[in-house]
């Protein structure tokens, strides 16, 4: 067709254009072609400083660089997305968080929405916003998402004007602002969280247009500081005032900067860190330092690890200076380092952090009581300081105070003397000095907590989870982890149940003899995956005196079906062309629907927006609320909650079109005949849209085909009538924009042959979290009596669930019996129906008085049917 034509040769031109600029998708260097290729002499100092680096606790795996944002906010620094290691495909979602305080890090902290590096971001309040940069499959991307760093959840906001990468962002004056691009633009957006609204500001004069810049905030003002142009690599400092919206140039830097990252440091310096003078070489060490009073700059103590794209943080004091690459390679760092930049006070003595004793430590044996005390003033000082450790019983343990003699911005480790802990104990930690006049007593006092308590439990279930393939050998396998600091036999239970049946599938007690902090990955049996079973997986430790049991138990479900495999999130699809699947086709007839118009622009590639009859769960996590309830039906065969309109379909993931469910995209024209008819199922639960003898563009092929919602979050493709060219179109789902791996494709223009869609097929796509399938299962009566694991186990705090299926009415007798086998409570004692029930345990024997810790048993007892199993209970 003509349209196809046109628009194949556009897409042709502008991929010829696209590698004449860029010959690698997947670099995040600046094109070679377009930088001027000269030798930079090295930075002349026009002064130098003394910064302290000192080395911190590195980043958890995976190392990563140019993180789109970073943010501070009460004790934790903030590291969101960026590039992780393991391949230049490896854009990332992962927030993590530094504690300075402690020296350590947090890595449970939700996802971000999509994965993004490159990209741009600024902090406001307790928001931090991320917007453009490149996904995992190196696409630009204009959207902008809001992190909340209470909450710790997110959700998208307005999109850029336009995709961009390579650029730098920060919060300002309670708005976003972002410069920079890979097409060296000159245009500083500005993004208001007030009204969720970006807008573009050019004044003139303004800075020449460039990417790989930084930009960075003081005083109420903005800075723009190097990067790379079509000219090569700049060192130029442009500030920019919100206020009268003016920019003004200001003295370069030292030397040229690409690569590199830049913050602000009260409200007259500027550091400028890492990078590189030309982006043909690797990362370097340099550290620039800009006072903006006096419009000059100098060159400080370099950093110890040469690196660039790195994530700078100032906390109390402190730059922090975390993770990055070396810029060709590239390499993935995770190395922390820290500079003190505080101005030092006359008198200043404090505790810089303790070493020993500190988190977990082993029993029984001699260690060393040590801390880093310091000198932050600038006058060499002799003081005493003093190390305490206590029970939480306020028994002391330790108590020692030495007398130091510290020279001025010197910090020395010392050891205040031996100690032995005992074992299962809770130590408090206080190291503290007492200077007579120390003018900042808030660094004088650092506290800590240290454990000889055992603590062991299982970090996730490997296997089953999700979804099992028929037929299929599956490891029964669990991560567990000996969180003591010395070593232990861990006793580890894995239960799996198979929910339909009542089966116990798999009830496997082992020993594991583990390290100190060792982490096993467990196979505790295998098991062959049968059709349409229901697992329910439970795996557990049972370590005596385990301090924690929060983290002794993890739970799974897997459903076995056949289908393809699932996406990142969990979506799979069944079709009736794929043999196995047990899906079948069901045509909805449309009749008595509505019949859609009122299509914008117009009946050939048109859009019109309708409300859902009920909230649509689509790619959004289970607990959140409805994340659809207004659809775009578009004329060429698909719905979307963006407005993109175009005939030419394409592959997905596409990043132009939001939240796509493409029942048949193609070019059809509603122009002359056919019509798309909407109609809502009488109970409710479902709602058809169905293109009815629609024609292709040009042709005289007639299509009937439609798309069904259904309450419970799945989706049906049916075809009824479709004929003529039908290897010229996509059939799939794509959530947001398709970063991540969210998109399920079933075929692209023919491919995969067999999956050419004919008369009479279904497609069904599901995700198993949304539709709530363990729920939905339990109602299904049972064919078997089974008493299931017990949850939690442990049982530590609350109340225990004891849960049974019964395939046939009569009387069940549940009790719990201490490890003497002494009856300790009657739970229940009377007829049931058929069915699934969870009885609770309170923790308390008959006379109502909470029973001791120790091993219990709990059986059930029916006319045909006899189980017992074991629980901990720890107080």
């Amino acid at each position: 067709m003509v349209k196809k034509i046109n628009c194949a040769l556009t897409l042709l031109l502008i991929s010829v254009s696209f590698l004449i600029g860029n010959s690698d998708v997947t670099s995040d260097l600046a094109p070679i072609s377009k930088m001027a290729l000269k030798e930079y002499p090295a930075p002349t100092p026009t002064g130098t400083d003394s910064i302290p680096w000192v080395t911190k606790t590195p980043s958890p795996s995976p190392g990563r660089y140019w993180c789109p944002a970073v943010a501070v906010y009460r004790d934790t620094i903030y590291l969101l997305g960026g590039r992780g290691d393991g391949g230049y495909a490896n854009s990332i979602r992962l927030v993590y968080g530094y504690v300075p305080a402690t020296n350590s890090w947090v890595t449970n902290f939700p996802s971000l929405l999509i994965t993004r590096r490159a990209g741009a971001g600024g902090q406001v309040g307790n928001k931090v916003y991320l917007c453009g940069g490149r996904d995992s499959t190196h696409t630009t991307l204009s959207s902008c998402e809001e992190y909340d760093l209470d909450t710790k959840t997110s959700v998208y906001k307005a999109s850029m004007p336009g995709g961009r990468w390579s650029c730098s962002g920060v919060g300002l004056n309670g708005k976003v602002y972002v410069f920079g691009s890979e097409t060296y633009s000159d245009a500083l957006l500005e993004y208001n969280p007030a009204t969720n609204s970006w807008r573009t500001i050019t004044p003139t004069p303004r800075p020449p247009g460039r990417g790989w810049t930084a930009v960075a905030t003081a005083g109420g003002k903005l800075y723009v500081l190097g990067g790379s142009s079509s000219s090569g690599t700049l060192s130029d400092c442009w500030e920019f005032d919100p206020n009268t919206e003016t920019w003004t140039q200001k003295a370069n830097m030292p030397g040229p900067r690409i690569y590199h990252s830049a913050i602000g440091f009260g409200d007259d310096n500027i550091y400028v860190i890492g990078g590189s003078t030309d982006g043909t070489i690797p990362a370097d060490r340099l550290v620039y330092k800009y006072t903006i009073s006096t419009n000059t700059w100098v060159t400080e103590t370099p950093i110890p690890t040469a690196r660039g794209w790195e994530m700078l943080a100032v906390h109390d004091g402190t730059i922090y200076v975390m993770c990055g690459s070396d810029c060709t390679t590239p390499t993935y760092l995770t190395v922390n380092e820290a500079g003190e930049i505080e101005v030092p006070r006359d008198h200043d003595v404090g505790v810089r952090s303790i070493i020993s004793p500190t988190g977990r430590i082993p029993s029984s044996n001699p260690i060393n009581v040590s801390a880093v005390i310091k000198n932050f003033g600038l006058n060499e000082e002799t003081f005493p300081a003093t190390a305490l450790i206590t029970t939480q019983t306020d028994d002391t343990v330790f108590a020692v105070e030495t007398t130091l003699t510290i020279p001025a911005r010197t910090e020395q480790s010392v050891v205040f003397g031996e100690w032995t802990p005992d074992p299962d104990m809770v130590y408090d930690v206080m190291f503290y000095t007492a200077l007579v006049g120390d003018e900042n007593p808030a660094n004088d006092t650092l506290t800590g907590e240290a454990r000889t308590t055992p603590d062991a439990g299982v970090l996730r279930i490997v296997a089953p989870t999700v979804r099992v393939i028929p037929g299929t050998t599956v490891n029964a396998t669990a991560m567990v982890k000996n969180f003591s600091a010395e070593p232990k036999d861990v006793p580890a239970t894995m239960t799996i149940v198979d929910t339909v049946s009542g089966s116990t599938i798999l009830d496997v007690d082992t020993t594991l003899t583990m390290g100190a902090g060792e982490t096993l990955s467990v196979v505790f049996g295998q098991f062959t995956a049968t059709s349409g079973s229901v697992y329910d997986v439970i795996a557990y430790t049972s370590l005596a005196g385990d301090d924690d049991p929060s983290n002794d138990t993890a739970y799974a479900m897997a459903v076995c079906r056949l289908g393809s495999a699932p996406d990142p999130f969990g979506y799979y699809y069944e079709s009736t062309q794929e043999p196995g699947d047990t899906v079948t086709f069901s045509w909805i007839d449309p009749t008595g629907g509505t019949v859609l118009t009122g299509w914008s622009p117009s009946a050939d590639d048109g859009y019109v927006t309708r409300t859902l009859p009920f909230g649509f769960k689509f790619y959004s996590p289970a607990s959140n609320p409805p994340n659809i309830n207004q659809i775009n039906v578009c004329t060429n065969g698909f719905l979307e909650t963006s407005t993109m309109t175009t005939y030419t379909n394409t592959a997905l993931p596409n990043n132009t079109i939001q939240n796509f469910i493409g029942p048949f995209w193609d070019d059809l024209n509603l122009t002359s005949q056919g019509q798309v008819i909407e109609k809502v199922g009488t109970d409710g639960q479902y709602v058809s849209y169905t293109w009815l003898n629609v024609p292709r563009f040009g042709t005289s092929e007639l299509q009937t085909f439609q798309v069904v919602l259904y309450r419970d979050n799945k989706i049906r493709f049916n075809y009824l009538d479709v004929n003529g060219t039908l290897n010229s179109n996509t059939i799939g789902i794509q959530g947001g924009i398709g970063a991540n791996g969210w998109y399920q494709q079933y075929v692209f223009d023919g491919n995969p042959a067999n999956h050419i869609v004919t008369d009479n097929t279904t497609i069904q796509f599901t995700c198993d979290s949304l539709r709530g399938i363990a729920e939905v299962t339990r109602n299904i009566t049972p064919t078997a009596t089974f008493l299931h694991p017990v949850r939690p186990n442990p049982v530590a705090k609350g109340e225990a669930c004891i849960s049974f299926t019964l395939a046939k009415k009569g009387n069940v007798a549940i009790n719990i019996y201490d490890a003497t086998g002494r009856l300790v409570r009657n739970l229940i004692n009377s007829v049931y129906d058929p069915g699934s029930y969870n009885v609770t345990w309170d923790g308390k024997g008959e006379d109502g008085m909470p029973a001791i810790s120790g091993i219990y048993f709990y059986t059930i007892k029916t006319q045909d049917y006899k189980a017992t199993k074991k629980l901990v209970l720890m107080r």
